[in-house]
């Protein structure tokens, strides 16, 4: 997976599934509602940042972490849960 790219239509709520089948690949984006998610090697959540980590479960993990603990301004309020069973956000 090197890009993922979540939308919805005004007035509704979007939902989507990263679903990862292993470990995120270095330098990869996820784009959720115009708002980008950057795997790098120490990540700050605060700005969007996830680590590929060595498992998908980590992956996972780190992206969840990353989409509830942005806090940068001016982005869609959205949430993000792990399905641990799926190693999916």
């Amino acid at each position: 997976m090197s890009l993922v790219n979540l939308m919805s239509n005004a007035g509704t709520r979007a939902s989507g599934v990263v679903d990862f089948n292993a470990a995120g690949e270095a330098a990869m984006t996820i784009t959720i509602g115009g708002t980008v998610y950057t795997e790098v090697d120490t990540p700050d959540a605060t700005v969007g940042e996830f680590t590929n980590g060595a498992t998908a479960a980590t992956s996972a993990t780190s992206l969840a972490a990353a989409i509830n603990g942005d806090t940068r301004q001016n982005i869609p309020k959205i949430s993000a849960r792990v399905n641990t069973v799926a190693d999916s956000v």
